[in-house]
């Protein structure tokens, strides 16, 4: 059982059956890893994806929709090219951390360009 769903648990009492456990979006608290009772929602899995692909966190080779400019991914780029790390940039520009590391090294938007050679 996941940590998140145990947490609930305790919290929050048993979880009905069909139900998921979905954590709270990322201008809250930004971590899939969460296991704050306050940063926890119940839903389904149909919406758990759509959270998912909404704040960048979707695993699987699921295409992401397109939401950030070409300009702002290349500039993402060059801004890790220059050291900012993964977290600083997410935090600067509310992105996942693992979804700009995603766009950094070219696993999403390739056509943005700025990959370096």
């Amino acid at each position: 059982m996941h940590v998140h769903r145990v947490a609930w648990e305790i919290f929050r009492g048993p979880i009905p059956e069909g139900k998921w456990v979905l954590h709270a979006p990322h201008e809250i608290c930004g971590s899939t890893q969460c296991v704050n009772p306050e940063h926890l929602k119940l839903g389904t899995a149909k919406e758990n994806t759509a959270d998912s692909i909404r704040d960048g966190t979707q695993k699987g080779g699921q295409c992401k929709p397109v939401k950030y400019s070409d300009a702002l991914v290349v500039k993402i780029r060059a801004e890790r090219a220059e050291g900012l790390g993964y977290k600083q940039l997410g935090a600067k520009y509310g992105i996942h951390p693992e979804y700009v590391r995603d766009l950094v090294r070219g696993k999403w938007r390739r056509s943005a360009g700025g990959l370096g050679a």
